[in-house]
């Protein structure tokens, strides 16, 4: 058998333990003391807490392992608009679609995120939330309907959209590392970063952790601006960040 058959079983948990690991290691392990000061809560959440965002988030990465292999098969019985030759399309389209993905996800994750904080939902993404201090390991810990709603909208798209293998590639690679940001429980970006024109814009450790630690604002994922535009942005994310960055 091809052994492309097995890149999914294998790159989805890779990604997951490589890039969380990474994180996880330098910030939790051998570098804690150096960049205590840049901790956003002051207490690291005990071993058992971390078992379970790694058990969950593998729960999870068979999810999403399924989907793909289902993609696979639709893209095979020319269902899905999912092609390998650059020059159908042109390099320009390649840039413009990986762009679209991850400006649509985050427009979809908002919106999505937002819904199953309702009162009659929040039973499909508690199971996140138990994660109050997340760590790196957080980054895919979701009830089982979470994560069918975290993967879904890429099948869907692409029944209508012509993505390239490199786009899906580029996306899935941003979107794991903005994710591990953004549980990884220590700030990262620079003192004067939400001056800079990427700072109001991009979503920083700070932005996400409020959110694990209040609940009720910033469900970005990977931008500020629909926290912005729809004012659910936390009236104290720059005071939090800045006391931060001034330790």
């Amino acid at each position: 058998m091809d052994f492309s058959f097995y890149l999914p079983a294998i790159m989805i948990p890779a990604r997951y333990f490589v890039i969380a690991g990474v994180f996880f290691s330098i910030f939790y392990i051998f570098r804690k003391n150096y960049y205590s000061h840049l901790k956003i809560q002051e207490r690291v959440p005990d071993k058992k807490r971390i078992y379970s965002e790694i058990f969950f988030s593998f729960l999870t990465m068979l999810i999403f392992t399924a989907i793909a292999y289902i993609m696979i098969y639709l893209r095979n019985h020319n269902y899905l608009m999912i092609y390998d030759d650059i020059s159908k399309y042109g390099t320009l389209y390649l840039i413009l679609s990986t762009v679209f993905l991850i400006i649509f996800h985050d427009f979809y994750f908002y919106l999505t995120h937002r819904m199953i904080h309702h009162k009659k939902l929040f039973f499909i993404h508690r199971r996140h939330h138990l994660s109050i201090n997340p760590t790196p390991w957080a980054a895919f810990s979701f009830g089982p309907i979470e994560a069918v709603i975290q993967i879904i909208w890429i099948p869907i798209v692409a029944f209508f959209i012509p993505l390239h293998f490199y786009a899906l590639m580029f996306w899935s690679f941003y979107m794991m590392i903005m994710n591990v940001i953004g549980h990884l429980g220590y700030e990262i970006f620079p003192k004067n970063f939400l001056n800079s024109f990427i700072g109001k814009i991009l979503l920083s450790s700070t932005h996400h952790n409020l959110h694990h630690s209040r609940s009720k604002s910033n469900f970005g994922l990977y931008f500020t601006f629909w926290d912005r535009i729809l004012k659910t942005e936390d009236e104290n994310y720059r005071l939090t960040f800045e006391k931060i960055k001034n330790n």
